[in-house]
């Protein structure tokens, strides 16, 4: 199981921002590109790459390894946390792990290659193992 982690960043550690709300409506990561089904966020939050790799390992298995598969998302966020029982100050915390930080609106997966009724039913199964509300949504 290889996770994704980015092999090299800018900074080690980032500051904490906000996670804006809905993207414009005719921006490049709402709309489907590549697939005919896809998989879009509700709600902001926080993906992990092991959440990530779950999600694909779901729908790899419900649909026998036909079709394609573009994960639109990328953890490459870096969390930091302090040990247990630090008193503050003495600088930010260590390196915990990479994140994905989603915005509501933003498509998180594309499928393509089975049946529509199948791949749907693969997505709502693989949307249970993320942490933000999800829905699905397809070409005509």
């Amino acid at each position: 199981m290889t996770l994704l982690i980015p092999e090299k960043t800018k900074f080690k550690k980032y500051q904490k921002r906000k996670i804006r709300g809905f993207e414009k409506r005719g921006s490049s990561t709402s709309g489907l590109h590549y697939g005919n089904i896809g998989l879009q966020a509700l709600e902001s939050g926080l993906i992990t790459p092991q959440q990530i790799e779950s999600v694909r390992r779901v729908i790899v298995r419900a649909n026998r390894k036909s079709g394609k598969i573009w994960i639109r998302i990328f953890p490459d966020w870096v969390v930091t946390r302090k040990t247990k029982g630090l008193r503050m100050g003495r600088g930010k915390g260590a390196f915990k792990n990479y994140i994905f930080r989603a915005r509501a609106g933003r498509l998180l997966i594309e499928f393509q290659g089975r049946s529509l009724f199948k791949a749907m039913l693969s997505l709502r199964v693989a949307a249970t193992k993320l942490p933000v509300k999800t829905r699905v949504i397809y070409k005509n």
